[in-house]
């Protein structure tokens, strides 16, 4: 299952859908040779890099890098969530998009019980003289208060399991929504008492969630929701529904730190301010709002907890960054937050602030040249060793390029050199070579492994395993080094389903660590003739098995430096070096 959405349905829906029809639709195509191209949609570019194979149902741009199938296409280039793009495609081809009845009846109970919750809070508000007066000391308005749907939990340990949980179903419902506690001691009591309560919408407006803030200095200051099915706080943010209503189009977003700072910005007229729920911005944070702008400014203290919290973002924003996009940095006087500073000095200096906020690039290299001397060769270096690999995580295209055209100037030696001192570290050869593939291969591709050349070959190939010849040595699942496993899993799929495209296959890794990896394989330019690629795949398989056989050797061979080994060991190890020979 993905969401309520079943994982069947969505490997049928690419199965059904033609890549090329669907981006043709948007991005006009022309036929080269096999595949079709164009200017890449995602970066500007004069010379077509973008390449949509029909076979694979996959597009790569050679330029900035970006990749993926039909679903990818729809949720990059028309800014949609993955549930949202599935069911795009599913009208496209005419087809309802099914959903798993009981998941999908236990959501609806959860979202109508949330929503209760929320008018219920809603309704103690306006009993509670306290804290309608803390909110009016804040600033804010009747009106934003009911547009945020702000409300308030009232003392007590028992209000919400009297008022909603008088049946052990519905406490269960409570427990699940994480509005109730059950204890040790198997005793249930509300988890939110005496707080300003602020109901967490997702992109569809419904409650997931809420954020509850004391009246006082009580401890935590904030407290939100847990996680549960509909609420993953390292995914939502705070306001962005509210936000996508109050614009047609966001010429930017704002992201703060905390609700409070979200509701007085949006009262003020900052009404693409976003919040994080208690967590640093994270990746699924910035591509998800570079699905809706193309601008995105973080708001941060001044002081030095603030300009640390800056970069942390700024490290995390960079795999997210493609050509065209722009994260950039706010930071407000010591001692203010994003609440009182509109307060006090009003929009339109908030606003100057945005226009104002350092780009990534000026806060990039300011920041990394405050750690080093650049007028000593030492200096230098250690820039070198800092600044190029964060650079490596930004998408191949123009903004990475004059990233490091500056880190060169700064340097004073050529990008080709710079990236020519870092090949020997950052890429290691295998052990064994395929020397029969050097041979034909371009350059960048000798840097495969057998193993990643293998997973190349299945991904751009998976009828290989059709043939009586391919077989999968136990050696080679046994295997503990990186990729082997991947390789198996991608083999045994492969082998499990007939008629795959590569598109199909790379959606079973969406969201996965090596998701990306594996769509630079899937697009990794292979010339093989089409009859040697049977004989080619065979051979790296034995080639991997030389690997495996030669990692037991080398294992064996540390212990026997460290102790003598058993007769079962010295028996395996006699094997092994006569299968080598």
């Amino acid at each position: 299952m993905i969401g309520s959405i079943p994982k069947d349905f969505i490997a049928e829906l690419i199965a059904r859908t033609d890549i090329v029809e669907i981006i043709d639709a948007r991005v006009t195509l022309k036929k080269k040779g096999t595949n079709y191209s164009a200017c890449c949609p995602f970066h500007n570019e004069k010379t077509p890099s973008f390449s949509v194979s029909h076979s694979k149902q996959f597009y790569h741009c050679f330029g900035c890098g970006a990749h993926g199938n039909a679903i990818g296409f729809l949720m990059a280039y028309d800014r949609l969530e993955f549930p949202e793009a599935v069911t795009a495609l599913a009208n496209h081809l005419g087809i309802p998009v099914p959903r798993e009845a009981a998941q999908q009846k236990v959501h609806a109970s959860h979202y109508e019980l949330l929503a209760k919750i929320a008018s219920y809070y809603q309704s103690q508000l306006q009993h509670s003289q306290t804290a309608l007066v803390y909110l009016m000391n804040r600033g804010l308005s009747e009106k934003i208060l009911k547009d945020f749907g702000v409300g308030f939990a009232p003392p007590g340990w028992d209000n919400l399991v009297k008022r909603l949980g008088n049946t052990q179903a519905a406490q269960a419902n409570l427990i699940d929504t994480g509005m109730l506690i059950k204890n040790e001691q198997h005793k249930i009591y509300d988890r939110f008492r005496e707080r300003i309560m602020i109901p967490i919408r997702d992109s569809q407006g419904r409650i997931i969630g809420f954020g509850g803030r004391t009246l006082g200095d009580d401890t935590p200051k904030y407290l939100n929701s847990p996680e549960t099915p509909l609420f993953h706080k390292g995914r939502e943010l705070y306001g962005f529904y509210e936000a996508r209503q109050a614009n047609r189009t966001l010429t930017y977003a704002c992201i703060v730190e905390g609700y409070m700072d979200v509701i007085a910005l949006h009262q003020c007229g900052i009404t693409q301010a976003v919040a994080t729920l208690g967590t640093a911005a994270s990746t699924a944070h910035f591509q998800r709002l570079f699905r809706h702008t193309e601008k995105i400014v973080v708001c941060f203290d001044g002081d030095r907890a603030g300009k640390d919290a800056a970069w942390r973002a700024l490290e995390t924003s960079l795999s997210t960054i493609r050509d065209g996009l722009q994260v950039n940095f706010m930071f407000l006087p010591e001692g203010e937050d994003p609440d009182s500073f509109i307060r006090k000095q009003g929009q339109e200096a908030f606003q100057q602030c945005i226009e104002n906020a350092i780009s990534l690039p000026d806060f990039f290299f300011q920041t990394l040249s405050q750690q080093v001397n650049l007028d000593t060769v030492e200096g230098k270096a250690k820039l070198n060793k800092l600044g190029y690999p964060l650079i490596q995580k930004i998408r191949p295209g123009i903004f990475q390029t004059l990233m490091m055209n500056k880190l060169s100037e700064l340097l004073g030696v050529a990008p080709e050199k710079i990236r020519s001192l870092h090949v020997g570290t950052v890429q290691r050869r295998p052990a064994v070579q395929a020397r029969s593939l050097l041979k034909q291969m371009p350059n960048k591709t000798k840097l495969l492994s057998p193993i990643q050349l293998a997973i190349t070959l299945l991904l751009q190939y998976p009828k290989l395993v059709e043939d009586p010849a391919v077989v999968l040595p136990d050696s080679i699942r046994m295997f503990k080094q990186p990729g082997a496993v991947t390789l198996v899993q991608l083999f045994d799929l492969v082998k499990s389903r007939q008629n795959l495209t590569t598109g199909a296959i790379l959606e079973n890794w969406r969201g996965s660590k090596v998701a990306n990896r594996l769509a630079e394989l899937a697009a990794w330019e292979l010339l093989i003739p089409e009859k040697g690629l049977v004989a080619e795949f065979c051979d790296t398989l034995e080639k991997i098995s030389q690997l495996e056989r030669e990692d037991k050797i080398q294992t064996l061979l540390k212990t026997a430096r460290q102790q003598e080994l058993t007769a079962e060991e010295k028996k395996q190890l006699m094997t092994l070096l006569k299968e080598r020979h």
